[in-house]
């Protein structure tokens, strides 16, 4: 059996979250979504995903940070 890979998608656009997140899922992807920096760091902390998009410029904590 193959365990899909997860993504964490992070945005602070909501039609940005839900594009990736319909995108990735259809290829077969379990995508978690989070719209702030914060949100991102308690999630990856909790889900450990195999790989996280960003958006660089957020307000508050930024994708680089």
């Amino acid at each position: 059996m193959t365990t899909k890979a997860s993504i964490l998608v992070v945005d602070d656009s909501e039609v940005f979250l839900r594009g990736w997140c319909v995108t990735l899922e259809n290829a077969g992807y379990q995508v978690k979504i989070a719209s702030t920096g914060e949100e991102a760091i308690n999630m990856a902390k909790d889900e450990k995903p195999d790989i996280v998009i960003t958006d660089l410029v957020m307000p508050g904590m930024n994708g680089v940070e």
